[in-house]
């Protein structure tokens, strides 16, 4: 588990302690129980947030306006989180649980992608999304999508995910 070396604790640093020892819940879209239990500890310790701020479907679930953080909530059934439309955020606080471990861990989204190869792949992606809109035309028999997914394939998922390397790497990042 996490170890401690400074005893003094803001609420912030309480709530990242806390959100490592969550069991898993699943986060579908019409019941979010991982998100519900992450705003109820920001609501245990004060934390001033505004969830959804770009609505249900968009990042981030919750921004946290003192720490200037933008937090996602990932639930997966094994180890490893799936990003269907998107990348993920190098600076955004993304809080994983797994059901197969029944854990919870914590990283930013430049831990597994770096800011690099984020901005090169948003890059693509907007040349794909004018690609389309200039050679679709006016088709009303088909629609082409260019969503992003990213999948991480890099292998010991239980390991990389949930060791709490990250979780340390976040506390330091906060001067914990």
């Amino acid at each position: 588990m996490i170890e401690r070396k400074k005893t003094i604790k803001t609420s912030f640093n309480k709530f990242l302690e806390d959100v490592v020892k969550l069991p898993y819940k699943p986060n579908p879209q019409n019941n979010p129980q991982h998100e519900n239990q992450i705003e109820e500890l920001l609501k245990k310790y004060e934390i001033k947030y505004e969830p959804q701020p770009n609505g249900s479907q968009a990042f981030p679930d919750f921004y946290l306006p003192d720490q200037d953080l933008n937090l996602e909530c990932k639930s997966t059934a094994n180890y490893a989180p799936m990003w269907n439309c998107s990348l993920p955020r190098p600076d955004g606080l993304y809080i994983l649980c797994s059901k197969k471990l029944n854990k919870t861990n914590m990283f930013f989204g430049k831990y597994v992608l770096s800011e690099e190869n984020y901005n090169k792949l948003i890059e693509q992606s907007k040349m794909l999304k004018q690609y389309i809109k200039d050679n679709q035309g006016n088709s009303k028999d088909y629609g082409i999508y260019d969503r992003l997914a990213f999948q991480d394939k890099g292998g010991n998922y239980e390991e990389k995910y949930f060791d709490y390397s990250y979780s340390e790497k976040v506390l330091k990042h906060y001067d914990y």
